[in-house]
C-alpha cells in the first residue's frame, strides 16, 4: 500500500483549493493534525476491540476533515475504512490502513508553510 506524502503541500495552493486566505492554513493544518492524531488513538482502540460501529464513525470523521482540506488520498483511505467497517469486514487491514493514515498525518506536519 502506497503512503500518500503531503510534505510537498503549498499553503498558497491549499488556500486556493479551499477558498481561504493563505494565512489561515497553518492554523487549519495544526488543528487537523491535533484532531486527527486524537482520532487515530481512538481508532486503534476500536480496531483492537473490533468495534466496527466506532471504527466507521471515526473513519467517517477523518474522511470529512480530510475532504474539507482537499487531502484526496487521505480521504479515500478513510472512506475505504469507513465502508469496510460498515460492512463489518473482518478481513480488511484496519491496522495497516490506520498506520498509513498516521504516516499521512506525519507528512502534513512536515509542510513548509512559509510560501
Amino acid at each position: 500500500m502506497q503512503i500518500p506524502d503531503y510534505s510537498h503541500l503549498s499553503s498558497i495552493e491549499l488556500a486556493q483549493k479551499i477558498g481561504l486566505k493563505p494565512s489561515l492554513i497553518p492554523h487549519l493544518l495544526a488543528t487537523f493534525i491535533k484532531e486527527a492524531l486524537g482520532s487515530l488513538s481512538k481508532l486503534k482502540v476500536a480496531i483492537a476491540s473490533e468495534n466496527y460501529v466506532q471504527i466507521e464513525q471515526i473513519a467517517h470523521s477523518l474522511r470529512g476533515s480530510a475532504a474539507n482540506l482537499r487531502l484526496e488520498e487521505f480521504e479515500s483511505l478513510a472512506k475505504e475504512m469507513e465502508f469496510a467497517a460498515k460492512a463489518s469486514k473482518h478481513t480488511y487491514d484496519y491496522t495497516g490502513v490506520s498506520t498509513v493514515l498516521g504516516r499521512c498525518i506525519d507528512s502534513i506536519g512536515l509542510v513548509d508553510l512559509k510560501d
